[in-house]
């Protein structure tokens, strides 16, 4: 038997701005047993007409090519049965259905075959940033999935009213954040033409208010955030490979018309190229 295939990795950005708050994010995935990267995987999704999230860690588990474990589908799942509502039933039930999931998945596994534990200062196998909107106001719910190999045990913790996490700024981050940190307090030379840039000045240094900033402002930030993380992590002192892609989904929450896509990829043309490598690899292998 041999271990599953931990699919990870991404860096989500949260921005308010005059017309709602924007959410950005890359679009590739770190294969963490064959260290390997692929293109393609959607990690912002559409709850309902006022509510999406967005997935970060070791959401999707595979078993050469059969999917194993999908957190996604675990939810979206869940929330056709359980329309989400930002309540305590709902949260309690999701999390039962993700350890459950969890547990037909791993129950079978011999110990020394089961995931690793990804972070054992937290022991969070996954997490699911909620975002939407209610009353008016813009909220945000983390739900963590901690999983700890070694203990043998899974549970859970939410951080509800995330949306204190901007602070004084409007935005904030979740994920692998070792450009922006930079960026932001560091004092690598390198980084200096991306500390004077016009858009990471005005939204990282200038802390422009909700009003002063538009959707393109936002859109424009974001997207240059992710090629920025791309390109520079390897300048870095960072162990973590480079998970963070050029490529964004950007999604948006209106208070006038709710959930709605700024920018998403084409999805069903990333499926007919995976499709057309495993035909490739069959042939090749049939007639090597």
């Amino acid at each position: 038997m041999t271990k599953d295939s931990i699919v990870s990795g991404t860096l989500v950005a949260f921005i308010r701005c005059r017309d709602g708050l924007v959410v950005c994010g890359d679009t590739k995935s770190y294969i963490e047993t064959s260290d390997n990267y692929f293109d393609g995987m959607q990690k912002i999704y559409q709850l309902n007409e006022t509510a999406g999230f967005a997935t970060f860690g070791a959401v999707l588990i595979k078993r050469g090519k059969l999917t194993v474990f999908d957190a996604v589908e675990v939810l979206q799942s869940f929330n056709k049965e359980q329309p989400f509502s930002n309540t305590e039933m709902y949260w309690d039930r999701l999390n039962l259905r993700f350890q459950d999931k969890f547990g037909e998945y791993i129950d079978p596994i011999p110990h020394e075959f089961r995931p690793p534990t990804r972070n054992p200062s937290t022991s969070c196998f996954f997490h699911i940033i909620f975002f939407f909107l209610e009353n008016n106001n813009f909220k945000i719910t983390v739900y963590y999935f901690l999983y700890n190999k070694e203990r043998g045990l899974t549970y859970r913790q939410f951080h509800h009213n995330a949306e204190q996490r901007f602070g004084q700024l409007n935005h904030f981050l979740e994920g692998h954040q070792t450009v922006y940190e930079e960026i932001r307090t560091g004092n690598d030379a390198r980084f200096n033409d991306l500390r004077n840039s016009p858009v990471f000045r005005r939204f990282i240094f200038e802390n422009l208010s909700e009003d002063e900033t538009t959707v393109e402002d936002t859109l424009n930030f974001g997207e240059q955030l992710m090629v920025a993380s791309n390109e520079r992590q390897k300048l870095l002192n960072d162990p973590s490979p480079i998970i963070i892609g050029r490529e964004a989904d950007v999604a948006i929450i209106r208070r006038s018309t709710g959930f709605g896509w700024l920018k998403q990829q084409d999805y069903s043309k990333h499926k007919r190229k995976t499709i057309l490598q495993s035909i490739k690899f069959f042939f090749k292998w049939l007639f090597k």
